[in-house]
């Protein structure tokens, strides 16, 4: 009787009564024709029961004719049984067969209802998959969801609500009538990740139950919705059926609530993409993609407004010496420290940028060049405060250029430009903070101009390499040659620059092969010495340079003590790392001379732990000596120091008879300068060992 209309069976079960009870007085009155009333409930107990209902109630039927038959006497009775015969073998049939075609039009109903319920669920799902692949943000997908819902899904009501830490219920978006009023609801009858269906009668709709009859909503259904596998929440639908959400209609919703969690994740991922894409990961600042992306429209909203702009460019001044001092995670602890302070100074509409290794951005939307200064001293005063890293007070202090808009320049690229040129002149003058100027412009153009012709120089190995004798101030011969590079320009012009560009340790490298090279050719005329040669920094931050070294050396067929390779004292407070290359070059012969001592901020104890063979002290003691008494005891001092240490000890920048007589009386033994020899080509040099050798 499953799927029957509610009205067949009791019409089925009056007719069998009528039939029973009236059938003796039909046969008795109208004979064979009453035996066809038969097929009537015969048909309607098939329609009813099914099948075998209907062939049980056929089967039943034949001994029922027969006793009829018999029981009223007919002088016909052979006739009317003879029908009833044939009656009762179609009564079966005929009841099977009505009870067939009922359960065929109920899976024709059932087929056609699943048809429409799916129709409707890949509908919501293309719904749901047309509005994420529109939706750029979770707040923006989690504002439609609720609308597709109610105007594809057909429901009077949606939600789209996030299950809280502590377990609560919140609403983040709704749609359809009464949505809102009946939203407290669902926290009420939240109850964990699976799916609920709320009646009328059921406590969480029944607190509500006058707004959810006055909107015309008879049950809700709540679905979790899952991200990357944890809890998210749940999407709710109501709808005006009291009887609606089927196991098969909720198996469908659930398609679409799984649809809108997968959603959900992909956006979230796409966001983290985003954000990854324009945020400094250390710092948490936009980087400078994230800068440009984000100024540019702040621009471009000012513009329509006629509002000004400024840009403070800013880069760190003792960075390196941290990164060198401690290594590169106290650096990191150092730029994170920087960011927190930029955001401190930074008004709340302020965009904040790292833009480089140690170089920051603050864009000003509204800022004249009153208020860029003032943001920008503000900003000088918090990171003259010092940092503490590894128990150690360090003073970064920074250099810092500011650009206008729209005075120094129409749009972004622009100012980024004039922000770092200025940056760049505050670098190189006396006052840490500098406005763009067009005079500034040209200098950086013509720096940028020299950069790219030092690299094109560079590469086609147009480095000249000169050599400097070194002489002994007692005998005045030539023991050593300083090679020094060459080019069109000033090597305290090209020096810096190469640096700060990145490919000092090219120069250093090429400088270092041609010095060799020229060694070799003095060594073939004769001469027993050797070279000098200064190397950068960076050049020792490569762990490979002691086997490139090695292999130069073996290539010249020279030996390792004929190389004498110069470093600063900012070197010898680089960290262990450093010191480990020095050690490992200092193995296989090499000798070391610490350059311009004297000059640096390194402690003593460096040349302690790691004794250097030779000591350069630095010119300004030496050309100061002979007037300066104070100058005069320092080069004492340091030429007894050195004695003590087991260096030798050379005097570098002698110019005048003057400083080389104190030389000489201070019993410093090894010098060089002007006075004593010029840097000259290699021709040169072989010319002047055939050449006397006394102290000029």
């Amino acid at each position: 009787m499953r799927g029957a209309p509610p009205m067949l069976l009791p019409l089925t079960s009056l007719a069998l009564a009528t039939y029973i009870l009236a059938f003796p007085l039909l046969y008795r009155q109208a004979g064979v024709e009453a035996a066809s009333f038969s097929s009537v409930w015969l048909a309607m107990a098939g329609w009813s029961l099914g099948p075998w209902g209907g062939l049980a109630a056929g089967l039943a039927n034949i001994p029922l004719h027969l006793a009829l038959f018999t029981w009223v006497h007919d002088p016909s009775i052979n006739a009317l049984q003879e029908a009833a015969g044939l009656e009762s073998i179609l009564s079966p049939l005929l009841g099977f067969a009505a009870g067939t075609l009922r359960n065929l039009l109920d899976e024709r109903t059932r087929t056609l209802a699943a048809l429409r319920r799916r129709e409707r669920t890949l509908r919501l799902l293309s719904a749901v998959n047309h509005a994420t692949s529109h939706a750029n943000t979770q707040e923006e997908l989690i504002r439609i969801i609720p609308q597709v819902m109610v105007l594809e899904g057909g429901y009077r009501a949606a939600w789209a609500a996030h299950a809280e830490p502590d377990g609560r219920l919140e609403p983040l978006a709704w749609a359809g009538e009464g949505a809102e009023a009946l939203a407290p609801c669902l926290a009420a009858s939240w109850e964990g990740p699976r799916p609920t269906c709320l009646r009328l009668a059921d406590p969480g709709l029944r607190a509500h139950r006058e707004t959810a009859e006055r909107y015309g909503v008879r049950a809700v259904l709540l679905l979790p919705v899952t991200v990357s596998g944890r809890p998210w929440g749940c999407l709710a639908v109501a709808s005006a059926q009291p009887a609606a959400f089927s196991p098969d209609e909720q198996a469908a919703l659930q398609e679409v609530a799984q649809a809108f969690g997968a959603s959900l994740e992909r956006v979230a991922a796409l966001e983290a993409l985003a954000r990854h894409a324009v945020t400094d990961p250390l710092t948490g600042l936009l980087n400078r993609r994230g800068l440009e992306e984000k100024g540019r429209a702040l621009l471009a909203a000012l513009q329509t407004r006629n509002e000004p702009a400024a840009l403070i460019f800013l880069d760190l001044d003792r960075f390196k010496e941290v990164n060198d001092t401690l290594g590169h995670t106290a650096g990191d602890q150092a730029l994170i420290e920087v960011a927190h302070r930029l955001k401190a100074t930074a008004r709340r509409t302020d965009l904040t940028a790292r833009v480089g290794g140690d170089e920051f951005a603050l864009l000003l939307p509204g800022a004249d060049a009153t208020t860029a200064q003032q943001v920008a001293r503000r900003l000088q005063k918090a990171l003259e405060a010092p940092v503490e890293l590894e128990g150690r007070a360090f003073i970064l202090g920074a250099s810092l250029g500011v650009a206008r808009f729209p005075e120094d320049a129409q749009d972004l690229d622009g100012l980024i430009r004039a922000a770092d040129v200025a940056m760049y002149a505050a670098k190189h003058s006396p006052a840490p903070l500098v406005f763009f100027n067009a005079t500034q412009d040209q200098a950086f153009r013509e720096q940028v101009r020299l950069e790219h012709e030092l690299r094109q120089a560079l590469a086609a190995h147009q480095i000249q390499v000169h050599l400097q004798p070194i002489l002994d101030l007692r005998t005045g011969e030539t023991v050593l040659f300083e090679a020094l590079a060459r080019w069109k320009v000033s090597p305290a012009v090209f020096a810096p620059l190469a640096e700060a560009a990145g490919f000092a340790e090219t120069l250093d490298r090429q400088v270092l092969a041609k010095a060799l090279a020229h060694l070799k050719a003095l060594r073939d005329a004769g001469f027993p010495g050797g070279v000098t040669v200064n190397l950068s920094p960076q050049s020792f931050a490569n762990l490979m340079l002691p086997d490139w070294i090695r292999a130069q050396l073996m290539a010249h067929n020279l030996p390792p003590e004929r190389l004498v390779l110069e470093v600063t004292e900012r070197l010898l407070l680089s960290g262990e790392a450093a010191l480990a290359t020095l050690q490992d070059l200092k193995r296989t012969g090499v000798r070391l001379a610490l350059d311009d001592f004297g000059s640096g901020y390194s402690s003593l104890s460096y040349v302690h732990r790691f004794p250097v063979d030779l000591i350069k002290i630095d010119k300004s003691f030496v050309q100061e000596a002979p007037e300066s008494p104070r100058a005069h005891a320092i080069l004492e001092a340091i030429a007894r120091l050195s004695e003590k240490l087991g260096a030798t000890t050379l005097a570098e920048g002698i110019e005048r008879e003057a400083e080389l007589e104190v030389c000489r009386t201070l019993g410093i033994p090894l010098g060089q300068g002007f006075l004593l020899g010029k840097p000259m080509p290699l021709e040169a040099a072989l010319e002047w060992l055939e050449a006397p050798q006394t102290v000029r």
